[in-house]
C-alpha cells in the first residue's frame, strides 16, 4: 500500500528565528500598506521579498506567503505577537 503524504500545516509554534523572520515580515508589509509613497513602497516591497526568502529557507514559506497574501488571519496573528 502507498505511504500517503501529510498536508502540509500552518506554523503553530515557530522556533526564535523563524518567529522573528516570520513577524519581521508581517510588520513590512503593514508598512508597505500604510504608505502612499511610490518609492517607500517599492523598497519596502523588496524588503518584504528578501525576508519571505528567508522565511522559505527556514522552512516557514507557506506561513510567509500568507502574509504576503494579506491574509487577515495571518496578519491578526503576527501583529498581535507584535504587541506583546
Amino acid at each position: 500500500m502507498p505511504v500517503l503524504e501529510q498536508p502540509e500545516t500552518a506554523v503553530l509554534s515557530p522556533n526564535g528565528l523563524e518567529f522573528t523572520f516570520l513577524q519581521r515580515l508581517a510588520t513590512l508589509v503593514a508598512r508597505q500598506d500604510r504608505t502612499a509613497d511610490e518609492q517607500a513602497r517599492t523598497v519596502l516591497a523588496h524588503a518584504a521579498f528578501s525576508t519571505y526568502l528567508d522565511c522559505a529557507e527556514l522552512g516557514v514559506g507557506d506561513e510567509a506567503e500568507r502574509i504576503l497574501m494579506r491574509e487577515p488571519l495571518a496578519l491578526l496573528l503576527w501583529q498581535r505577537s507584535q504587541a506583546n
